[in-house]
């Protein structure tokens, strides 16, 4: 398919899900999907009905009853059912109170979907603390704030180090002016570190008074200054330290990839598994009348996954989110929300895989289905013209511009070699 994900970020929701299946996982349990909630009847009343106000009901916010007109139909079980009339009542003002954060199922939806792929709560408050985080990073560099550099420095030192040249550099080449003015202060310090005005100042009496031994000593510890910098800076080009820099930077670039893909693995493994499982149980659920091979069953939900698959791919707003959620980490996320859109698809990609190989919901119907066996006979014959077969033909053998769907499900078909194959005796066997 291409709505799982690649080893690669960008491309991490490109790699097929239904080609890293293999044989899915038999759910036994039916299925668990809840039905579709029918819409709670409102409080207006109908046309000639009298309204009245329920004594008693508060008026504070909050989610309890604020006055709001009750329903006649609730009214009426105050006497006759009063532990009923208190449910119905609760229930009421709970629709109304949901009702005014969600007006429509659909928005509940999106609401609960954007949250579990935020990685639910407690992804979402994650989230909220790591964006405080990078905004006061970000508000520290901009103004500036030596904390900025001091967090570099405390979280990775050598990695903070690695950057100081090249800030140096740009800083010469965008604003040389700044540039001079912090070597300046670099050179002050360190001269002052060093007493080198007055070594200048000694330097220069010595010569002035012909002391040519206390001159050259004074020269000679200017020198060796001179030569300690110099040995310093050509260490900086020493291939050695290039070296150990660029072997440090592949480690790290090698335990990244190495992280990165085993969380991939990760991300993918349990989305597969969640999905198998969740397509299961709406296969199961469409076709719990019906007796199917484990076989058929399991190349059935292939078919279904693989189905889904090509719609799923083709959404580019899920294949942006599930990346998002990659990129930044959220293995838990990217899950839920690849479970979710590929069930908002299953259901539909079952009932077309039925159709496509003559299948429907529940036991077959109708005269063409359902011969009886004449007394005597164990086993139905097959009708002129058709040969008994041993097993049931695969869908790609069948010719489906002759061969209609009622045929297949009376144990017939003809092939596109042009045989006329029969199997019902196999599906009697298996009914049986």
């Amino acid at each position: 398919m291409s709505t799982a994900p690649n080893a690669t970020v960008g491309s991490e929701a490109s790699a097929a899900l239904s080609t890293t299946i293999g044989d899915p996982e038999v759910v036994e349990s039916p299925s668990t999907t809840e039905p579709e909630v029918p819409a709670t009847e409102t409080a207006e009343p109908e046309a000639g009905e009298e309204t009245t106000l329920e004594p008693g009901a508060e008026t504070t916010e909050g989610g309890k009853e604020d006055g709001r007109v009750i329903p006649k139909w609730i009214r009426d079980m105050k006497e006759s059912n009063p532990d009923g009339y208190k449910a119905a009542k609760a229930d009421f003002f709970s629709h109304r109170e949901y009702k005014s954060i969600y007006p429509t199922v659909q928005a509940a939806r999106e609401a609960n979907e954007l949250i579990q792929s935020l990685g639910g709560p407690e992804g979402a408050q994650k989230l909220q603390e790591d964006a405080t985080f990078f905004k006061d990073a970000a508000s520290q560099f901009l103004k500036g704030d030596p904390a900025f550099v001091k967090d570099l420095w405390e979280e990775d030192p050598i990695a903070a180090a690695l950057h100081v040249s090249p800030m140096l550099d740009e800083c010469k080449a965008k604003d040389f002016e700044g540039y001079k003015s912090t070597i300046a202060r670099i050179w002050a310090n360190d001269f002052k570190r060093l007493n080198f005005a007055p070594a200048l100042q000694d330097l220069a009496a010595a010569i002035k008074g012909k002391n040519f031994d206390v001159a050259a000593e004074i020269a000679s510890s200017i020198q060796q200054w001179h030569d300690s910098i110099m040995d310093v800076a050509n260490k900086g080009e020493d291939p050695r330290v290039k070296t150990l820099l660029a072997e440090r930077t592949k480690q790290h670039e090698t335990r990244e990839q190495t992280e990165r893909e085993d969380f991939l693995k990760g991300y993918r493994t349990d989305a597969v598994n969640g999905m198998v499982t969740d397509t299961g149980k709406v296969f199961d659920s469409f076709f719990r009348d019906r007796k199917l091979d484990p076989e058929d069953r399991t190349s059935l939900i292939q078919d279904a996954i693989k189905l889904a698959d090509k719609i799923v791919g083709a959404d580019k707003q899920y294949l942006e989110q599930v990346n998002a959620h990659l990129r930044r980490g959220d293995s838990a996320a990217a899950v839920r929300l690849t479970k979710s859109r590929y069930a908002q698809e299953m259901t539909s990609a079952v009932k077309k895989i039925a159709r496509r190989y003559g299948l429907v919901s529940g036991q077959p119907k109708g005269p063409a289905t359902q011969q009886k066996t004449a007394p005597g006979n164990k086993q139905p014959q097959p009708q002129q013209g058709f040969v008994a077969v041993k097993e049931r033909p695969q869908a790609e053998q069948i010719n489906r511009r002759v061969t209609s769907n009622e045929m297949i499900l009376a144990g017939r078909a003809i092939l596109n070699d042009g045989r006329k194959v029969d199997w019902s005796a196999l599906k009697k066997a298996q009914s049986a």
